[in-house]
C-alpha cells in the first residue's frame, strides 16, 4: 500500500546571509521532494525590533511524509544549512522552516500549525500563504486565507517585495558552493 500524497506548505526565513540561505534552503527542498512552488519573497522587520531584517517566503510541495516525519526531515535541512538552536541561537537565524499546514486528498487528513492570533500578526508567514493557498479556510474563523490577508494587510508588520528569480536563486547557490 503507497502512503497517502499530501501538500505541504512550509514557511521559509532567514535574517543571516538571508538571500543565500534562502536560496540553499529552496534548492535542499527540492532536491528532497521534488518540483516545488514558491510564493513572492519579502523583506519584514523582526518582530521584536531586536536583529536584522528577515526575508521569508513560502513553499508548497508534494510528499509522502507525515507531519512528524516532515517536520524531522526539515529540522535536518535547517541544521544543514547553519541552523542554530538553543541558548547560542539569539536572535540571528541562518534557515527556518516551518511546516504551516499539510493537506491530504481526504478532508480529514489535514493538520496546521495556524493559530489565528499568531497568524493576524504574522504578515511574514500570512501574506505569502495567502498568495499559494487563497482558498483554504482557518478551522477557527472559516475565512479563507485570502480574507484573513484582507483583513490584516493595512495594519500588518509591513512588507517589502525582494525580486528572487529561480534562476538568481540558483545563481546564489552556486556562487556559494
Amino acid at each position: 500500500m503507497t502512503s497517502p500524497r499530501r501538500r505541504a506548505y512550509i514557511g521559509m526565513g532567514s535574517n543571516i546571509d538571508s538571500l543565500r540561505n534562502i536560496a540553499s534552503g529552496r534548492a535542499a527542498l527540492v532536491r528532497q521532494f521534488g518540483p516545488a512552488e514558491f510564493s513572492t519573497l519579502y523583506e519584514s522587520p523582526p518582530l521584536n525590533g531586536v536583529g536584522d531584517s528577515y526575508l521569508n517566503l513560502v513553499c508548497a510541495l508534494t510528499t509522502t511524509l507525515n507531519w512528524s516525519e516532515l517536520g524531522a526531515q526539515l529540522k535536518r535541512i535547517e541544521d544543514k544549512c547553519g541552523r542554530v538552536r538553543g541558548e547560542n541561537a539569539g536572535t540571528a537565524v541562518a534557515l527556518d522552516l516551518d511546516l504551516l499546514n499539510l493537506i491530504g486528498a481526504d478532508p480529514d487528513d489535514q493538520n496546521h500549525a495556524l493559530e489565528i492570533d499568531e497568524l493576524r500578526h504574522a504578515s511574514f508567514v500570512l501574506a505569502p500563504l495567502a498568495e499559494l493557498l487563497p482558498d483554504w479556510r482557518h478551522p477557527q474563523t472559516h475565512l479563507t486565507l485570502a480574507e484573513l490577508w484582507g483583513e490584516v494587510a493595512d495594519s500588518a508588520l509591513p512588507l517589502k517585495v525582494v525580486s528572487m528569480t529561480p534562476a538568481a536563486a540558483d545563481a546564489v547557490v552556486a556562487q556559494a558552493s
